[in-house]
């Protein structure tokens, strides 16, 4: 089994102090790492969703090899009703595939749900996904106790219609009746021939379910993802983050 290369470092970017000029210069760098790892969409296109006009406020990390960066993950924090009673959480994240086998990039992002859900527990806080790859659905499947949709159980009409509500703010595209849950995203990931395969023979009844739901992923379209931030999925998430690293 090969080794997966290490990080050795990461960095919080502030993206509010970002002049446009420096905006430019640090998404032309980060769009040379994102570009080996998706294809799809173009750098402008790129930028619009690292620094999303709509987002109240963001954070983007930066993991490093040495000097060399490998990845990032850019979360981004949304008030969607007039009232503050309605908090959406969004991200984007890319790793290189040598540096996958134990990335800090999942407990990165679950620990910034965690600590905005728990500043605003008292609203409605929601992580919504447009997911374009098996590997990331299977990661929060992994991690949360509810998710729709899921093989678990059916997904309740009040879902739907907050999902409805949601993509209508973020101008998320469907690809067809909000029931089928997935959308346009552009982002493919680059992966070779033998990977495909091997997700198409995985087992497990959440892959299984991502591939019935979104079979068409491998053009660009993503299965829309709602996870209830409520105090129970949180803890589940915290415990079931403590499992995996007791495990390794």
């Amino acid at each position: 089994m090969t080794m997966s290369k290490r990080i050795t470092d990461s960095k919080i970017i502030k993206s509010d102090s970002l002049t446009e000029k420096q905006r430019d210069d640090f998404i032309e760098k980060l769009y040379f790492v994102h570009s080996k790892i998706f294809s799809g969409i173009d750098q402008q296109t790129f930028r619009a969703y690292i620094f999303n006009k709509k987002a109240t406020s963001q954070k983007i990390i930066l993991f490093y090899d040495k000097i060399t960066v490998i990845g990032y993950c850019a979360v981004h924090f949304f008030r969607i009703t007039a009232d503050d009673t309605y908090h959406v959480i969004r991200a984007e994240a890319g790793i290189l595939p040598e540096y996958r086998g134990n990335s800090p990039l999942v407990k990165f992002m679950f620990w910034e749900i965690y600590k905005h859900a728990l500043r605003h527990r008292f609203r409605d806080v929601y992580y919504l996904g447009t997911l374009v790859h098996p590997s990331s659905y299977h990661n929060f499947h992994k991690f949360c106790d509810v998710i729709y949709p899921s093989f678990k159980q059916e997904t309740p009409q009040v879902i739907f219609h907050k999902i409805q509500t949601l993509i209508q703010y973020l101008s998320i595209k469907l690809k067809g009746p909000i029931e089928e849950m997935t959308c346009e995203v552009g982002w493919i990931t680059r992966e070779s021939v033998e990977e495909q395969l091997r997700w198409q023979q995985r087992e497990e009844d959440d892959i299984r379910y991502f591939l019935k739901m979104n079979p068409a992923y491998r053009e660009g379209f993503g299965l829309i993802t709602l996870i209830p931030c409520t105090f129970t999925n949180l803890l589940n998430v915290l415990i079931n983050l403590f499992k995996n690293r007791i495990m390794k």
